[in-house]
């Protein structure tokens, strides 16, 4: 009963709860506050982008971006979520870096028959064989990192990390349904933006 959704959702502001972080109704105007048809646009134009303009983010833009994730479902409306920015280019760099070099080690440890049976038991045979399809594309893109390309961060002027304590109830949804909410945001604000797997299994 702490999740706060009953609070949320009287009418007559019957119910109160000191515990619960409930945002006051800020709704202006009809709901739903857009049409289907408006909606479904919204949802088509987004899409992921890999090719950035070197210019800096104004910290407005990314603490609206954020602001929008802080409005996304959370199992038991926990609400916690937590977010990490970037804007250092030289920061970004290494940390796209230091994944490589991670994955790169990770893929060689493989080759070796006891690593590969031991990371079957514990995370499947099915996701190893799955990993391994992946094995050419890392070392390439190992190699053109090491000639001054970017193809894991593409060189974007930020970088927006999700996350949430793995104790608390269902974190990866959390962050998914926090980070789809900042990148429709971002979106509608003229920044673009890519969802990258290889930062978070890393």
């Amino acid at each position: 009963i702490e999740c706060g959704h009953c609070g949320a959702v009287c009418p007559v502001d019957a119910v109160v709860q000191k515990k619960a972080a409930v945002a006051p109704n800020l709704t202006v105007g009809e709901r739903p506050a857009v049409s289907p048809d408006v909606l479904m646009q919204l949802l088509r134009e987004r899409q992921s982008v890999r090719s950035y303009r070197q210019e800096p983010i104004a910290r407005e833009v990314l603490e609206r971006i954020i602001n929008a994730g802080r409005y996304a479902p959370t199992g038991s409306n926990s609400q916690r979520v937590h977010y990490v920015v970037m804007t250092s280019a030289d920061e970004i760099s290494a940390l796209g870096k230091e994944i490589m070099e991670f994955n790169a080690k990770f893929f060689k440890q493989l080759e070796k028959k006891p690593f590969e049976l031991l990371m079957s038991v514990i995370i499947g045979r099915r996701k190893i064989q799955e990993l391994l399809n992946y094995r050419p594309g890392i070392l390439h893109a190992q190699k053109r990192i090491e000639e001054g390309e970017d193809p894991l961060l593409h060189h974007a002027p930020a970088l927006l990390l999700v996350h949430a304590e793995d104790w608390d109830g269902s974190p990866a949804f959390n962050c998914a349904a926090a980070i789809y909410h900042c990148s429709l945001m971002a979106h509608v604000l003229g920044v673009g933006v890519c969802f990258n797997g290889w930062v978070e299994n890393s």
